[in-house]
């Protein structure tokens, strides 16, 4: 059903190429400013580092001891397996390199990482949704929908700082993100990984700076993204693109389509278009944005072939 859902996106895809002219596409794509996109570069590879920060911090505060360096080592060879094969290997990588100090325990910090991500991702994607409607009069999600969502948002807070309903609430992520070939192994581990998610979550200096960290790196990201911008002489705002990131990246969480191709191209299209940009060059804005985070993820990649990942658990 879920490689159904994701033939949506490819059929999206398929259907803005068929749409748009892609020779003036390509045109606006080859005219881009390179000097602007190293930079953009740079500063996504910057993005890294800020959220390894936050990561970084997170396992101190469990005791695990390790330089910056390797950290960052770990948590960008998880970027490269997260992106270049499939599963959920990624994520997990990360916790397979730190193994020794006890994976339920580390598995909790790699989620808790996970999770204030997606958080700030939630509340920014929706007060991004919410300008949108008020400043452009378009519902990227309709109010009733808005409403439910932080409902929900506030309900699942709740639910963090009470532990029987935290056990609850973490073990469909627990299940979902750790690949079935472990599964068995780590379920005797489970009560370390709830005790380990909720003593994080309780700490309340942590998890501030965990947010406010993320917040950082959601803003280089959409730097990244204006300078993407500006390399193609789009005549967009860094404030309006502000409202745009966060929206496409919320659409791309809906699981109709693979590594958001499609539900991306289509969300910026759209957004683009309420600032006069021709579909062709927001496509152009898109793919190269796609581009250029696989480039950086393959960055990593001799970082990967510099450190043996073994795979047992035992």
């Amino acid at each position: 059903m879920k490689k159904l859902l994701a033939l949506i996106g490819i059929a999206l895809f398929a259907f803005i190429l068929l749409s748009i002219d892609l020779n003036e596409m390509l045109t606006f794509l080859s005219k881009a400013d390179l000097t602007l996109i190293a930079l953009a570069i740079l500063i996504l590879v910057s993005t890294i580092a800020v959220r390894c920060a936050k990561w970084f911090l997170i396992l101190k505060k469990q005791g695990i001891e390790l330089s910056f360096w390797k950290a960052f080592k770990y948590y960008y060879i998880g970027i490269v397996l997260g992106t270049f094969t499939p599963g959920r290997l990624g994520d997990f990588a990360k916790a397979l390199y730190l193994k020794e100090h006890g994976l339920a325990k580390v598995f909790a910090c790699v989620l808790v990482d996970r999770l204030a991500d997606i958080s700030v991702l939630f509340l920014t994607g929706l007060l991004a949704s919410v300008l949108f409607s008020l400043y452009f009069s378009i519902e990227v999600f309709s109010s009733a929908m808005v409403m439910l969502l932080i409902v929900l948002f506030c309900l699942a807070a709740y639910i963090f700082l009470n532990e029987p309903l935290l056990k609850k609430l973490l073990k469909p992520f627990y299940n979902h993100l750790v690949p079935a070939r472990f599964k068995t192994q780590l379920r005797q581990g489970f009560g370390s990984f709830i005790k380990t998610s909720h003593s994080i979550v309780k700490s309340k200096k942590l998890i501030l700076a965990v947010l406010v960290i993320s917040f950082i790196s959601w803003a280089l990201l959409i730097y990244a993204s204006y300078l993407i911008a500006l390399a193609l002489s789009l005549n967009v705002s860094l404030s309006f693109l502000f409202l745009v990131i966060p929206v496409t990246t919320l659409v791309m969480l809906i699981p109709i389509s693979i590594s958001g191709i499609g539900t991306r191209d289509a969300t910026t299209i759209i957004l683009f278009s309420l600032v006069g940009i021709a579909a062709e060059q927001a496509f152009a804005f898109s793919l190269l944005f796609f581009a250029l985070s696989l480039i950086v993820a393959a960055l990593g990649i001799p970082l990967f072939m510099s450190e043996k990942l073994d795979l047992s658990i035992a």
